[in-house]
């Protein structure tokens, strides 16, 4: 079975042989497989070596000049747990086996070695080593992501704290998790109202319990009362270390996340005034209330004239530009109480509750004449819009009230635009 040594070629290898001979050997039969071989003579060589390039893998004879390879693999260790080394011997020896486990070696070869193995070993190695650094990254980034997020995270387990991110030290008032032990913090859970307990003494029963989800009020001594937070704590046991992480989500934060995409869901992102989807919610209140208590509702429904021949003549980000001050031309013209929306496209509505027919046809003329004299960016001509305006009737259907000002709107497109139909 041919082994495959493809996953060698871009490590760095350091061999530590003080045999001239069996040196220049090594360097000939790895040549084609290694393309970084590094051979040393000597322990003390090696770890200089070692400490100033980090090679990936370790390969030691078992006997060296005034040292061993056992004593080379502990003190490569020491330095880097995660670095393979292999040691190859030529003595049948349980004290100098045992040793090398002891020290925590990979492979322990007995001479003379097949090539063939060696390089197995080796391949093990390497692959070995790919999963740990691919760990190391991931752990690291995974850091750096929780190191960065407004939310707070604690990892632990029954010896203590093992991790705590930037954010939830910088509550507490650390600069490192060495200074904190959470004395200056305590702990209210709302949910049934207990006295302040200190924040360890809450951990500790707490963190036991997988799924554990709680609302507290974190207090630190040092503040005052009022300058406590709420937070929704989250636990998480890990099992396999016998540990726990725990969350905290500040629910101030979290309300005004949901306000700003509960506001992104109404909002047209271009115009940022309402869009389809708020303004028939709207609609929908507001007939309720018209029906009950009898007001009038009326609806004004525009495009802008020609929008199509504008985009073609000065470019589809100008078309985006003369939206956007429409709609802020527009907003600025209408009542506070009137519902102003982009229904699609160049296509705008205005409801106008408590306002009858002619209210809303007044309110068109308006919008009509302040558009037309209206100087909008980088247009060396004015822009119009054409109006259909509608007031709900006493058996319309919501639908009913769009339909009938989109009819009107297009009324006033075949008057020759610039127009309002009602």
């Amino acid at each position: 079975m041919t082994v495959k040594t493809e996953s060698l070629k871009n490590l760095s290898v350091l061999y530590v042989e003080d045999d001239p001979d069996i040196a220049e050997a090594v360097r000939f039969t790895f040549k084609s497989v290694l393309q970084k071989l590094t051979i040393l003579p000597t322990a003390e060589e090696a770890i200089d070596f070692f400490v100033k390039n980090s090679p990936d893998i370790i390969i030691t004879e078992s006997v060296l000049p005034y040292s061993s390879g056992i004593e080379l693999a502990r003190d490569i260790k020491n330095i880097s747990p995660d670095t393979p080394v292999m040691i190859i011997s030529g003595h049948r020896d349980e004290k100098m086996l045992a040793g090398s486990i002891e020290a925590g070696v990979e492979c322990y070869l007995m001479k003379p070695v097949n090539l063939k193995t060696m390089k197995k070993h080796m391949v093990l190695a390497a692959e070995k080593l790919k999963r740990l650094r691919a760990e190391t990254r991931n752990k690291t980034l995974l850091k750096k992501v929780l190191d960065s997020s407004r939310e707070m995270y604690l990892v632990g387990s029954a010896d203590g704290i093992s991790y705590m991110n930037n954010t939830l030290l910088e509550f507490f008032g650390n600069s490192s998790l060495e200074e904190m032990d959470g004395s200056n913090v305590e702990v209210v859970e709302n949910r049934h109202s207990e006295n302040p307990v200190p924040f360890p003494l809450w951990l500790k029963k707490i963190s036991r319990i997988d799924g554990y989800e709680t609302v507290v009020s974190l207090i630190r001594r040092d503040l005052l009362k009022s300058d406590a937070r709420s937070f929704i704590a989250r636990v998480n046991r890990i099992e396999d270390e016998d540990g726990f992480a725990i969350s905290f989500t500040d629910v101030a934060v979290m309300e005004l996340q949901k306000k700003f995409f509960h506001n992104l869901a109404m909002k047209d992102p271009l115009t940022e005034v309402f869009n389809r989807q708020k303004f028939n919610e709207e609609l929908s209140r507001e007939v309720i209330r018209s029906r009950r208590y009898g007001t009038k509702l009326s609806a004004i429904m525009f495009d802008i004239d020609r929008f199509g021949d504008l985009n073609g003549r000065y470019g589809f980000q100008a078309g985006d530009r003369i939206l956007k001050e429409l709609a802020a031309h527009v907003s600025a013209n209408i009542r506070t109480t009137d519902v102003f929306a982009r229904y699609g496209g160049e296509e705008f509505i205005v409801m106008t509750p408590e306002v009858g027919l002619e209210g809303a046809l007044r309110l068109a003329e308006k919008l009509r004449d302040s558009i037309s004299a209206n100087d909008f960016s980088n247009i060396d001509e004015n822009i119009t819009c054409s109006f259909g305006v509608v007031q709900f009737g006493a058996d319309w259907s919501e639908e009913d009230l769009i339909r009938f000002a989109d009819d009107a709107l297009f009324r006033a497109k075949g008057a020759g635009r610039n127009t309002i139909s009602e």
